[in-house]
């Protein structure tokens, strides 16, 4: 284990000791924050030896390490119907008040997208936007977001030309233009996302780099998250260790009606091993209790195999009870998923969302809608320099119902949680926001 990741550990393994624990309502997660109270000394000793941030707030220093625990979403069929029910029967503010159009001009900032993932998440938002204009309308075109702010043909517009102009500087064996700022200024317009402040502060929303301010969001930026899949191991059989299932579904009439019967604290006392359960579904692999409670929560899993092979999961069907944000600790949740296997093959791979890390967000495409290309710019925790990121609104999750504050950028597949924070670390958690438009 690297010296990073014992230092990690460490840290994970204090934390509670002097941290407070503080509700984060909007992520589902526990956020951390700490009080001045802590020696500047204490924190030397906590991060002596991991790599030189160049941070002179010490307070900042824990926001490298803030989420430990990430909860990502990954569009579904029955996810979206779900969420656009939900969002018909919620009282919203009116969405205007966060997007305005801009002269908003980059200078000299370093564009840290890659141009051939955005490229691909942009691909597949295209691919998205075609199949639910006419079956699922509310995801592609808002009703006032579309009328009022971006109609869904200039969205449609702006997706072609990503991918051409993309397309057409690997072609051409060029520098890619995308990259150029005064590229972005020449071709695109800019809608400016300010975030709902209220919304925020009424969910008690925390942004550690804030901690004189008492953590609340900065006017004019969002919230930026993160989230990854993570790979983790597994058995073909029910063991001491793995001992939790995913299950999938192969009974129709369970499909349609006993699915809804069931809580996650219900499959795990053995409903689904009863008599009358067990020809109606069938475990896909056996996970530790961590394992399944991350795979329910990301959406999607890696699991790697006594026989070394890789086998991916995604959510097939839910038992119809909705995140609750006002639980925090996981192991409570209701709400429980079951699983199919996703084919690994070239043609199924193409259009993975695992292939699209640091390019695709996750939002609340209720409100906003699917297939914006957004541009978050902040200055680098690390090198301090000032970088702007590009990356396609792909992605979805209960977290997100009417949630005009916050966007979840997915990081990509890793290992292990220490690779991931070494990621994140160079990513602040409030940024400003601007969804692009072809002029």
């Amino acid at each position: 284990m690297s010296k990073f990741c014992k230092v990690y550990s460490w840290f994970e393994t204090l934390r509670d000791t002097i941290l407070r624990k503080t509700p984060d309502c909007s992520s589902g997660r526990t956020g951390y924050f700490l009080f001045p109270i802590i020696p500047n000394d204490l924190l030397c000793k906590l991060y002596r030896g991991t790599p030189r941030t160049g941070i002179k707030n010490k307070v900042f220093l824990i926001s490298t390490f803030f989420i430990s625990s990430i909860f990502p979403f990954h569009l579904d069929n029955q996810e979206i119907y779900s969420l656009a029910k939900r969002g018909e029967n919620i009282k919203r503010t009116d969405i205007t008040n966060f997007f305005r159009p801009v002269k908003q001009l980059f200078g000299q900032e370093n564009i840290v997208t890659d141009p051939l993932k955005l490229q691909k998440a942009a691909k597949l938002a295209l691919k998205y936007f075609r199949e639910n204009k006419r079956s699922n309308p509310k995801i592609v075109k808002p009703k006032v977001f579309d009328k009022k702010i971006l109609n869904s043909n200039k969205v449609e517009k702006t997706l072609k030309f990503i991918i051409w102009s993309i397309e057409n500087d690997k072609k051409r064996k060029r520098g890619f233009r995308i990259l150029d700022p005064k590229f972005l200024n020449k071709n695109f317009k800019f809608i400016k996302w300010s975030g709902d402040t209220k919304a925020a502060y009424k969910n008690n929303v925390k942004i550690p780099e804030n901690f004189w301010n008492w953590g609340i969001l900065d006017k004019g930026k969002i919230r930026l998250t993160k989230y990854a899949i993570f790979t983790f191991n597994g058995s073909y059989k029910k063991t001491a260790k793995y001992c939790c299932p995913l299950y999938k579904i192969i009974d129709k009439n369970f499909a349609k009606k006993d699915r809804f019967r069931y809580t996650k604290q219900d499959v795990l006392n053995g409903v689904l091993q009863k008599p009358q359960n067990r020809k109606k579904v069938k475990p896909l692999v056996w996970l530790t209790r961590a394992g399944m409670e991350d795979a329910i929560m990301q959406g999607t899993v890696l699991v790697r195999m006594p026989n070394k092979k890789e086998l991916l999961f995604n959510v097939d069907k839910s038992n119809g009870i909705a995140y609750n944000k006002k639980v925090k600790d996981i192991k409570r949740q209701k709400r429980y998923w079951y699983f199919k296997q996703v084919k690994r093959d070239k043609a199924s791979m193409k259009n993975s969302i695992l292939n699209h890390g640091g390019a695709v967000f996750a939002g609340d495409i209720y409100n906003i809608g699917l297939g914006k290309i957004i541009a978050i710019k902040y200055k680098n925790p690390v090198n301090k320099k000032e970088e702007i990121r590009l990356g396609v609104l792909n992605d979805v999750g209960g977290a997100f119902v009417n949630n005009l504050y916050q966007l979840d950028l997915f990081a990509g597949v890793f290992r292990n949680r220490c690779s991931f924070n070494r990621w994140i670390r160079k990513i602040p958690n409030a940024v400003q926001a601007y969804i692009l438009v072809k002029s």
